[in-house]
């Protein structure tokens, strides 16, 4: 499930490498994420635009 954007894999890189490289760009976004507050304290989705391995997909409005 996808609120904002979802990745599915390519191909172009083994299932632990794709694995590896999504793990990194989620604890990214995580720690991206949780370190921007604005001076109010509200914070963003710091979500990454592409993956490497990945082909990025527009979450579907329902």
């Amino acid at each position: 499930m996808a609120t904002v954007r979802g990745f599915v894999a390519d191909g172009s890189l083994s299932p632990a490498k794709a694995l590896q490289e999504f793990a990194q760009s989620l604890i990214r976004s995580i720690v991206n994420s949780g370190t921007s507050a604005n001076a109010t304290g509200a914070m963003s989705l710091a979500m990454p635009d592409t993956v490497p391995g990945f082909t990025t997909i527009p979450a579907d409005v329902i």
